[in-house]
């Protein structure tokens, strides 16, 4: 069954999911170190999957839903003063349940509420690591994506989920890793230590050390990244996809996003809906 992330996120990879289809096995196990919303392995409804994160409000979100808690919306309201007033617990939240890994359901209540009715569904988080995201104007609250947070909850019941940076991952059981960094050259504030070019480097080297099937690493398409991944024995490919930051549609743009491939056939590739480099 095909289900979508019950968070707004940007750069969800249900377009991949959706362009790389024809190859995949659904009973695959899958490993993806950078879950952010975690679209890819929610369109094919994998059974098996790790998830991992350095951001810990949504890797606690991700377990109490798997766990039957959903959000409480008894302890929110769509307003102005009540956001900012909820923004303030949940930095505070994090700062307090995160260095133990305590699982909160207030936590993932103002999860759910914060990225659903802030503006545009962003992620950012300052350099004290306070997430400082405004106000999205939301007149009512976003109850449909409820259902999204139940079906969650069915489809991850196997999942497991861990929190932390890439590299405490281990890749090894996984029939197909998802690689989907903070992008090169573009919005990289998911995480108050950034992830500048000298990350990209070790985050490819990393991969070189991992013992997985099949990997499918996406960034920015740039001949950085391009070079990066070719010389690391990747097969490149483009596809053409629309950021959706900006505040106004008419100036969101279509742009090229790199999707790396390894241990895939060229067989394989070609069946996939992607412009081969």
């Amino acid at each position: 069954m095909m289900y979508r992330s019950p968070l707004k996120w940007a750069g969800g990879k249900a377009w991949l999911a959706k362009a790389v289809e024809p190859v995949v096995d659904k009973e695959w196990k899958v490993a993806e170190p950078f879950s952010g919303g975690l679209g890819f392995s929610l369109f094919f409804g994998f059974k098996h999957v790790h998830a991992s994160d350095i951001n810990w409000s949504l890797i606690n979100f991700f377990q109490c839903l798997r766990d039957g808690s959903m959000p409480d919306i008894i302890q929110v309201e769509a307003s102005g003063p009540f956001y900012y007033k909820a923004r303030d617990r949940f930095n505070d939240l994090i700062e307090q349940t995160a260095p133990n890994k305590i699982q909160s359901d207030e936590l993932s209540t103002l999860t759910w509420f914060i990225n659903r009715h802030c503006f545009n569904g962003l992620s950012r988080f300052n350099k004290k690591g306070r997430f400082n995201v405004p106000y999205g104007q939301k007149k009512k609250l976003d109850l449909n994506s409820l259902e999204l947070c139940e079906q969650f909850g069915l489809a991850a019941q196997h999942w497991t989920f861990s929190h932390g940076s890439y590299e405490t991952s281990s890749l090894a059981d996984a029939d197909l890793a998802i690689i989907d960094p903070p992008y090169h050259d573009t919005f990289a504030d998911y995480d108050p230590s950034g992830f500048i070019e000298e990350d990209q480097i070790k985050l490819v080297e990393w991969l070189d050390t991992q013992s997985v099937n099949r990997v499918i690493a996406t960034n920015n398409y740039n001949k950085f990244t391009a070079s990066l991944y070719r010389e690391a024995g990747f097969s490149l490919c483009r596809a053409p996809v629309q950021r959706k930051i900006a505040a106004k549609g008419a100036s969101r743009k279509t742009v090229f996003e790199l999707v790396a491939l390894k241990g895939f056939s060229a067989n394989e590739i070609n069946k996939m809906d992607l412009i081969q480099c």
